[in-house]
């Protein structure tokens, strides 16, 4: 018999290092070497990390173990990109060098953000300098092959972000971001365009300056965008609506006052479209028949009643998969609006519904239960003001495909309806606010873990702003416990800050590790 030679794999020591990072076991590298190339390819692919992930180790350490796999991993390594262009450029910024990789034109994804980011403009060489950015960036997406996906979130440049005798000099870089818009349109991606304005700028600076920008910017785009993100008066937006039939996904947000005639106009524009995907914010409730039974997916934020429209969408679009009625916005003498009983479950056609989210707004009564029996594949809820723990044991027994739960300004939830949580076999979030804090005493949390196996993150969220240690403190006198299970909890803690309130993160599979 012919014994063929067997092929050359990485040294020892490359071995080693592979395993001590985490990347892939010694003895399953070992094995990995001698199946096709092609297999072998197929496997690195999953190494690649979730989106916006801040670094690739296992990749990098696979890219060391022999000269096969770092032509396998390097186009893996640049094929999705985030870069966030939101300062003044640094000596020793980092995108410097991403941007000299020679790989780079090997990217099929990108999600680009430029903005000030309030950050002042002061000296002629910073002015050139992101104009540079611009240009290379511009060169990078003119040389790629195989760009087949482009997010542009751009915030264009106003004379308020730089030094008044600068302006002349900064201004060249919004002429490069028409530039940039007009050389991805060409390659053909799947384009998705967020528009945005700072918040300083003033009425008549957005006629002179932003509505020439975004004008130049549709007129290159060619109506090619798939998806617009934009907040800008309902009148530029109804011509752009018009002159883009290939949008599928609309995020829109009201930034001045509109007529009667200019809303009608709207819905008589959009009922024509073939949009998919839409977010309003600051529009009333429409007659449902306005909406497309096309829509997959509905988000409309500040409505000043979410209970009848729930019923409205509940019985009219069969085809959606999330429905988002958030924010709420109280109306003198609401409050003592009569309740209404959410539809029967027969009458429910969007059966396919997979997240539903009412954080702080009212829906009907039993809506979380009626949701809970009639779509078979709901994975995400965030529950109305009005839930109930009956509506969370009922939930708890028929969302086979429940993941994730918010309950954020819950105040009819108690222990009851917490404990009931844990017969969700799939459950891996759950988020709540700081009064539900006391659910997570010693006890009751143990308790809890010992039959919700599937439970992953428990997030904790306060109203406003403080120093971590007065938040532990605050965690502390709600949670009742021995010290140790405090710090044991705050052993796997992640404590994150935000203007709209800070938040504690626990990783529970780690807490199940440290338990024991």
């Amino acid at each position: 018999m012919t014994k063929f030679p067997r092929p050359r794999t990485a040294s020892s020591h490359t071995s080693r290092f592979v395993s001590s990072t985490g990347c892939i076991p010694r003895r399953t590298m070992k094995e990995l070497i001698y199946l096709p190339q092609e297999i072998q390819r197929m496997i690195l692919v999953f190494l690649e990390p979730p989106y916006r992930s801040p670094g690739k180790p296992d990749l990098l350490a696979c890219a060391l173990v022999c000269r096969l796999w770092y032509q396998f991993v390097l186009p893996i390594l640049y094929r999705q990109f985030w870069f966030d262009i939101v300062a003044p450029p640094a000596p020793d910024d980092r995108l410097k060098r991403y941007l000299a990789a020679p790989s780079i034109t090997s990217m099929r994804e990108l999600h680009l953000f430029i903005s000030s980011g309030l950050q002042m403009y002061t000296t002629p060489a910073q002015c050139d300098e992101i104009q540079a950015y611009l240009r290379r960036i511009i060169h990078i997406i003119d040389a790629t092959t195989n760009l087949s996906y482009c997010e542009l979130d751009l915030i264009p440049f106003a004379p308020g972000d730089c030094l008044p005798n600068l302006w002349a000099r900064l201004c060249g870089a919004n002429t490069l971001l028409v530039e940039l818009v007009r050389t991805v349109v060409h390659k053909r991606p799947r384009l998705h365009l967020c528009l945005g304005r700072p918040e300083f700028l003033a009425e008549a600076q957005v006629l002179t300056i932003w509505l020439p920008l975004f004008e130049s910017m549709f007129a290159e785009a060619e109506g090619h965008f798939r998806a617009l993100r934009i907040g800008c008066p309902l009148n530029w937006l109804l011509r752009w609506l018009r002159e883009n039939p290939k949008l599928r996904e609309l995020y829109y947000t009201t930034t001045a006052a509109a007529q009667e005639y200019q809303i009608s106009e709207f819905w008589d524009v959009f009922g024509k479209s073939q949009i998919e995907k839409l977010m309003l914010d600051g529009f009333r409730f429409p007659s449902v028949h306005k909406l497309p039974v096309e829509l997959v997916m509905l988000i409309l934020t500040h409505l000043d009643n979410t209970v009848t429209a729930t019923n409205a969408i509940l019985t009219h679009l069969p085809n959606l998969r999330l429905l988002s009625l958030r924010l709420e916005e109280i109306q003198d003498g609401d409050t003592d609006r009569e309740p209404m009983d959410c539809v029967e479950g027969k009458k429910v056609v969007c059966r396919s519904l997979r997240k539903v989210w009412w954080t702080k707004s009212s829906a009907p009564e039993r809506a979380v239960s009626v949701l809970g029996h009639s779509c078979s594949v709901l994975e995400s809820v965030s529950p109305p003001l009005n839930v109930t723990d009956g509506d969370l044991v009922a939930l708890s027994t028929s969302a086979k495909y429940l993941s994730e739960i918010w309950l954020l300004d819950c105040p009819k939830i108690t222990q009851v309806g917490l404990r009931s949580l844990r017969n969700l076999r799939r459950l891996r979030y759950i988020q709540l606010e700081i009064p539900l804090a006391p659910f997570l005493a010693e006890a009751t949390f143990k308790a809890f873990l010992q039959k919700s196996q599937s439970l992953k993150v428990l997030a904790v969220v306060f109203v406003g702003t403080a120093a971590e240690e007065a938040r532990r403190q605050e965690f502390a006198r709600l949670v009742t416990g021995e010290a140790e299970y405090h710090e044991q909890l705050f052993r796997t803690m992640t404590f994150q800050s935000f203007n709209l309130g800070d938040k504690f993160m626990f990783d529970i599979s780690r807490f199940r590790e440290i338990m024991g």
